[in-house]
Parts: structure tokens; C-alpha cells; sequence
């Protein structure tokens, strides 16, 4: 065998060693949130948004349904990630809260993900007000 064609060898299998997707990179990251998991359920099936909860729709009437959407309900027994940052739809004077080791999504939550919500939406529905961090205009004139 030529040298040229152990080095193309060597550089085919190489590059199908280090082919991860971002899938794979997201099903490692959230073994627990995954459609597969369950069977008979697709993507969109799965995924509860606060838009499909009528008593956060009412709790809520401040966000456009457009942001309501964006919001995806962690499900009942879905471990949370450790030192990852979560908010309870349901019980806002907590607050947002980092998760500690064995903390999962219970029957009585309305769990979201810091890390699946934009910024702006995150400050909103935290109680952030600065304009800044609302994305919002401060009232000055924009040049």
C-alpha cells in the first residue's frame, strides 16, 4: 500500500470519529428532555409550552403568545441540571433558582430553562425593569 493511500485512510477515519453532531452534543447535554425517550411522541408533541397552559396564559398577561411560545415547560420528573438556572412559572416569589444535585421538574412546577429562554424574555418574566436589559428603548432619541 502507498504512503498517499494510508494517509487518505488515516484522514477518512479521523474525520468520522470527530463527526458529532449537534444533536449528539444536545442529547448528551439533556438525556432526559429527549422526544426518544418517550415513545409515540414527536418534538412537537413533547414539548409543553406555557402558550398550551391556559392558567399560565392567565397568570401571565403580559406576554405576547409569541413569547408564550418560546417558553418550554420542563415536564414532570425531568432532572434538572446541576448548577444550571431555573424559574418556577407558577411560583414567582422564589425567584430564579440554580439546581442542586437530584433536583427535578415536579407535578407542582412550571418549570423553564435560564439556558432555553432569550435574555430580554428571561428578564421580563424574572422582574428585571431595566430598560437596558428589557431591550427596550431608555427614552432617548436613537441617532
Amino acid at each position: 500500500m502507498s504512503k498517499t493511500r494510508i494517509a487518505k485512510d488515516e484522514a477518512h477515519s479521523q474525520i468520522n470519529e470527530n463527526s458529532n453532531t449537534s444533536e449528539d452534543f444536545d442529547r448528551d447535554l439533556r438525556p432526559n428532555i429527549q422526544p426518544e425517550n418517550i415513545e409515540g411522541l414527536d418534538d412537537e408533541n413533547f414539548r409543553e409550552t406555557a402558550y398550551n397552559n391556559k392558567e399560565i396564559v392567565n397568570a401571565y398577561p403580559q406576554l405576547t403568545n409569541d413569547e408564550l411560545k418560546r417558553l418550554i415547560i420542563l415536564p414532570e420528573g425531568t432532572a434538572l441540571e446541576q448548577g444550571s438556572t431555573y424559574f418556577d412559572l407558577k411560583d414567582r416569589s422564589r425567584g430564579e433558582f440554580t439546581a442542586a444535585f437530584g433536583n427535578s421538574a415536579g407535578e407542582n412546577n412550571w418549570y423553564i430553562a435560564k439556558s432555553q429562554v432569550d435574555y430580554p424574555l428571561w428578564n421580563r418574566i424574572t422582574g428585571v425593569d431595566n430598560p437596558d436589559r428589557l431591550d427596550q428603548p431608555t427614552g432617548e432619541a436613537l441617532q
